[in-house]
Parts: C-alpha cells; sequence; structure tokens
C-alpha cells in the first residue's frame, strides 16, 4: 500500500518536473524568438540609414514588422504635424486605414493624444471612462491598445498605437515593455530622415554659397548678382520675400537695390528714411533684428504695406557692410508656415550678407578700373580722330550702331560692353598710317590701298600688351573679312569670323556710306540700306544685315531721311 502511494507521488513529482521543464523550454524558446524578431528589426533599421529613403514607406513597413511581432490586428504610426500641431496618421494598418489617414487628433485627446502629452507609454483596455480612452473614429471596436511616445532629443514627435491583439487575447506589460522598443527605433528612422533633409539643405546651400562665389569672381553684372543671392537667401530661410536696401549718396535714405517678387518696381520708388522701418532702425544701430510680430512692432515701416497691398509677419534684417562702413541693409521677410525666423536663420543670413557686400565691393573695384580703361580708350580714340579730321567721330558712331544691332540681337549686359570696347577701337591701327594716306581727298593708289589694308594687324601690335583686350584683338584684326571669303587680310569665311567683327563691318560700312568725305557728300540713309542688302550673303552675314537694316530704318525715320 505504502508502495503504490510512494509510486503515485514520484508520478506526481516527475509530471511537475516535466511540465516545469516544458515551461522554462518554452519560456526560453520565446526568448528567442523575442530576441530575433528584434534583430530582424534592427537590421531594418540599419539597411533604412544606409541609403535615402521614403519616410512613409519605410515606416509602413516598420509597422507592418512590429505588429507581426507583437501580434495586433490593427496600428498606426501617428506624427505631430509642424504646421497645426495636430496629431496625424502617418502610417496606419488594418480596418479602415484610408479612414484614418484622413484624420487629426488633437493633442492631448484620447490615449494617443495623452501619451503625445505625458511622453509616456500606456497599455488600456476598453472601452472605459476616462480621459485617455476615445474611440477612434475610423470604426470598428476597439478592445484594447498599446501606445508608445517617439522621443526625439527629449522631444514627443508622435506615438506608436497598436490596438486589437489576435485571437482576441489581451495585451499585456511584456507587450508595452516591447511596443517601447520599438518606439525607440521608430524614432531613429524618423531623426535619421530629418538629418538627411538637413544634410541635403547644408548641401544645397553650400553648392549655392560656391555659385555665388565663382560668380563674385566673374560677373560685372552686379544686379542680376545681387538677385541670386537674396533668391538664395528667401528660399535657404523658407521666406515670402527679401531685398537690399542700399544707403544713398548722403547717407539719408535707404533705397531698395534688389527685390524679389511681383512689386519689385514700386519698392524701388520708395524711399526710407534712416531710422525709420526695420530696415532704417538696423542700420542706425548697427544691430541684427528678428521680429515675430511686425504689425505690433513700434519700428515697423506700415506705409510699406499700405503701398504694397502686402501684409508683413516676421522679419529677420542685418546690417550691409564693406570695409567696415555701413553701406544698406538685407531682410528676408515672413517666414513660412507661420514660423518665426532663428539663430540659425540668422547665422546663415548674417554669412550671405557678407557675400553680397564682397560683391558690391568687387563691383565698386572694378567700376573704377572699367572707368580708368575706357577714359584710356577714349584718349586713344581721340588721338586718332584728331590725326584724321575727316572721319573724326566715326568710331563712336560705328560704336553706337553696333551696339543698336547687338540690343536687336539680344545680348546681355557683359556681352555688350565687350561689343562696344570692340568697336570703338575697330580702327585704332590707322594711327599707324601715314597722314597724308590717310587725309588724302583723291583716289588711292594700289600701294597707297595696301598699306590702308595694314590698319587691322597695326590695331592688334598696338593693343597685344593689354591682357584685357585678348578677346578683342581677333575682332579688331577681323573687321574687314567678307562672308563670302573676299576679305582681308586672312581671307577667312562666314560664321569663322568673330561675330563682333561681322556686326562692326556692316556698322562701319554703314557709317562711311552716310558720312561725308572731302570728295562726296554723305550718301542718303535709304539708299544706303538698300546697298546693305544687296550685300547679304556676299560681304556681310544675311542675319545680322536683317537685324542691322532694321535699325538703320529706325534712324532713318527719326532723322527723316
Amino acid at each position: 500500500m505504502k508502495n503504490k502511494k510512494l509510486e503515485k507521488n514520484v508520478a506526481k513529482v516527475m509530471a511537475s518536473a516535466k511540465h516545469i521543464k516544458s515551461g522554462y523550454a518554452d519560456k526560453y524558446t520565446k526568448k528567442n524568438i523575442q530576441i530575433q524578431d528584434e534583430l530582424d528589426i534592427l537590421r531594418q533599421v540599419s539597411e533604412s540609414t544606409k541609403k535615402k529613403f521614403n519616410l512613409k514607406t519605410i515606416l509602413s513597413k516598420f509597422l507592418s514588422r512590429v505588429m507581426q511581432t507583437i501580434g495586433s490586428k490593427e496600428g498606426a504610426i501617428i506624427l505631430t504635424e509642424m504646421k497645426t500641431k495636430m496629431l496625424y496618421f502617418a502610417a496606419v494598418k488594418g480596418h479602415n486605414a484610408k479612414k484614418y489617414k484622413e484624420m487629426r487628433v488633437g493633442v492631448g485627446n484620447g490615449i494617443c493624444g495623452w501619451v503625445a502629452v505625458s511622453g509616456k507609454a500606456t497599455l488600456a483596455h476598453g472601452p472605459q471612462p476616462n480621459e485617455k480612452w476615445e474611440r477612434k473614429k475610423g470604426g470598428g471596436k476597439i478592445l484594447n491598445v498599446l501606445c508608445a511616445p517617439l522621443i526625439i532629443d527629449k522631444e514627443t514627435v508622435g506615438v506608436l498605437e497598436l490596438w486589437n491583439k489576435e485571437n482576441g487575447k489581451a495585451f499585456n506589460s511584456f507587450d508595452l515593455k516591447r511596443i517601447s522598443f520599438f518606439a525607440t527605433f521608430i524614432a531613429m528612422i524618423i531623426k535619421n530622415e530629418e538629418l538627411l533633409l538637413e544634410k541635403e539643405e547644408r548641401v544645397h546651400l553650400l553648392e549655392n554659397i560656391m555659385e555665388i562665389s565663382q560668380k563674385i569672381n566673374s560677373t560685372i553684372n552686379l544686379n542680376s548678382l545681387l538677385d541670386k543671392i537674396i533668391e538664395i537667401s528667401t528660399t535657404q530661410l523658407k521666406a515670402e520675400a527679401g531685398s537690399i536696401l542700399l544707403l544713398e549718396e548722403g547717407g539719408n535714405e535707404l533705397v531698395f537695390q534688389t527685390v524679389t517678387g511681383s512689386k519689385k518696381g514700386e519698392l524701388k520708388e520708395i524711399r526710407i528714411p534712416v531710422g525709420e522701418g526695420i530696415a532704417g532702425w538696423v542700420i542706425r544701430e548697427d544691430k541684427i533684428l528678428i521680429v515675430e510680430d511686425a504689425q505690433r512692432d513700434p519700428r515697423f515701416y506700415k506705409k510699406m504695406d499700405q503701398k504694397l497691398d502686402f501684409v508683413t509677419h516676421s522679419v529677420i534684417a542685418v546690417p550691409l557692410k564693406s570695409k567696415g562702413k555701413m553701406i544698406g541693409v538685407m531682410e528676408v521677410i515672413n517666414k513660412k508656415n507661420k514660423e518665426f525666423f532663428n539663430q540659425q536663420d540668422e547665422e546663415l543670413l548674417v554669412s550671405l550678407s557678407n557675400q553680397a557686400a564682397v560683391a558690391m565691393e568687387n563691383a565698386k573695384l572694378f567700376h573704377n578700373l572699367q572707368k580708368l580703361f575706357i577714359n584710356t580708350i577714349d584718349a586713344i580714340v581721340n588721338t586718332l580722330d584728331a590725326k584724321d579730321p575727316y572721319t573724326r567721330g566715326h568710331s563712336r558712331r560705328v560704336t553706337e550702331y553696333s551696339e543698336l544691332i547687338g540690343i536687336k540681337m539680344g545680348y546681355g549686359i557683359e556681352k555688350m560692353e565687350a561689343l562696344r570696347i570692340a568697336a570703338i577701337l575697330h580702327d585704332v591701327g590707322k594711327m599707324g598710317v601715314p597722314e597724308s594716306i590717310l587725309i588724302k581727298p583723291d583716289k588711292l593708289t594700289d600701294a597707297e590701298y595696301e598699306i590702308i589694308k595694314e590698319h587691322p594687324s597695326n590695331g592688334v601690335k598696338i593693343l597685344e600688351k593689354i591682357p584685357q583686350l585678348k578677346e578683342t584683338l581677333l575682332v579688331i584684326l577681323s573687321h574687314h573679312e567678307n562672308y563670302d571669303g573676299t576679305g582681308y587680310p586672312n581671307g577667312i569665311i562666314g560664321e569663322a569670323i568673330p561675330e563682333f567683327a561681322r556686326i562692326i563691318s556692316i556698322a562701319d560700312t554703314f557709317d562711311a556710306m552716310t558720312s561725308d568725305r572731302p570728295y562726296r557728300k554723305g550718301l542718303p540713309i535709304k539708299f544706303s540700306i538698300r546697298e546693305i542688302g544687296k550685300l547679304a550673303g556676299k560681304k556681310f552675314d544675311p542675319e545680322i544685315v536683317k537685324k542691322a537694316v532694321s535699325v538703320f530704318r529706325k534712324i532713318s525715320k527719326i532723322k527723316g531721311d
């Protein structure tokens, strides 16, 4: 009897031991599965951080993996919308997912809103009559909810929420621990996306600054350069408008040098006294100013908005200085998305304003050098005019005609400047021709004509030591070449002749025909136009002739010839 009782007790102990062993084995297996699942998710995070990715796509994939791991039927990753500060469904899975994507939840409302405010993970069974529970409007019965905050740099940017565990089971504290673990890595994904965007913006900014630096060293068109700087400023600071204002001579008023937007014309007519308005205050006080609400700031110059039918909200303005001297103000207006300008914006605008100041200083130096250069050219041309009184003013008239043709051809400022210099110097080689030949009233002999034909080459010899005229030399050398190859000195054909030379050739001929000479009166303009038209394709470029004829007809109309 005792043996049978002992056998029963042993059997119970063995069964109990087997059960305990089985429990330990199940627990160990589950732990392994949990670790494996978490490693899989970590691998996904790692892969997503190695390359550029679409945030919504990766969040959706991550959510699916988390739901599968924890065993929930429905879930969402809900983020804070910067503009409205409302919560929106960035990724959602399960019943009526499309409806959820259209929803917005107020921060503090419902379980997800409560977690977003408190920054604490929560497990809830419901529906319950408490401040946390709020049934989703997307439809479907919600039995239980897991919700964990997404925290970046100690700030809650959203939540990870799962509801309705599979097979009618309830979420438990272990599930809550795991969802909090996953929330950490979702926050990491969001942070990586922010860093990526920040990096791209930084690269774009550096590219723009490099472009500005290159233009500062290469362009003579200050206005286009300043336009580019203010365009980059408004784009990088995410603002609606921007401007550069400069002090007028005397230093009592600011005028708009560069302005973005459709009101450019009206703004350039406005004068702002130093000390008035935000820009006037900045230049008087020599301080950077950030204004969050311009309409309530007593320094704001309200006449501007009234004149332009515009509403200024936020402003950031920095002084413009050149060699320590105040020259103006650079300002950017109305940060988009109802945000305010910050310290980072200030640092960026200061950097760009320094670029603008360097550009203006370089432009001033260039202008002074250019003025000296032009004065030197004028002295050379005056010397030539003094040598040949019968053609006095010829170079200037040829320059005027060439410029008018250049305008017709759509030349920009820099190209027009180069054409002007080439035109005014085209005959400089005649300084090497004896006066007896230049002022001879009779027809030249063949030998004398050969001497005249040397003047393009002589012009190159006279000017070849001036580095700024390197490209001009070929134009001077070629202005007597003919389109059909019959010209001199090298007999080049068609478009092999520099375009400026083809323009100057027409302008030169027109002036020679319409000007008085010792041996004849100037020919009528209309007659000269017809003769030039006949030479299209022979002596002259036919396409440029069309532009030139249009110019000469206007001159004829003005002069009544």
